[in-house]
């Protein structure tokens, strides 16, 4: 996120912009605006934000006639925009399968930053995955 303020002090009555001295002085204290003579005040604050919205969606399968340890699911899969290593918004695609009868037991990732730079691309068995 990023954001801006912008504030200012302008004359009550006729919209004049006060500058230097005049913006902290109380109002028994003020000076009376130059156009007008008028003591009142409006005090004008605006607060600008930018919010970047993203959705990231994770899935788990597991087979329940399947035999294995426990809490250990045939099928992962994550997608979405996430915080990467670096702190900044990538793209990331991760497919961890145990069981598809084409490709048991394989790993896949794939993270691209907001330039479309492929940072990660793994593709390899998951008995291999991790060792270097």
């Amino acid at each position: 996120m990023s954001g801006a303020v912008n504030d200012s002090v302008k004359c009550g009555d006729c919209g004049y912009i006060f500058h230097g001295d005049d913006l902290d002085q109380e109002t028994g204290k003020r000076k009376p605006c130059p156009k007008c003579g008028s003591s009142k005040r409006l005090i004008c604050l605006s607060i600008n934000e930018t919010l970047e919205l993203s959705e990231y969606i994770g899935i788990k399968a597991r087979n329940p006639s399947t035999k294995h340890k426990k809490n250990r699911v045939d099928y992962e899969s994550e997608q979405g925009v996430t915080t990467g290593k670096n702190g900044k918004r990538v793209y990331k695609r991760k497919v961890i399968d145990r069981k598809h009868p084409d490709s048991p037991g394989s790993y896949v990732e794939y993270v691209k930053d907001k330039d479309d730079n492929i940072i990660v691309n793994k593709s390899e068995k998951l008995s291999e995955h991790g060792k270097s």
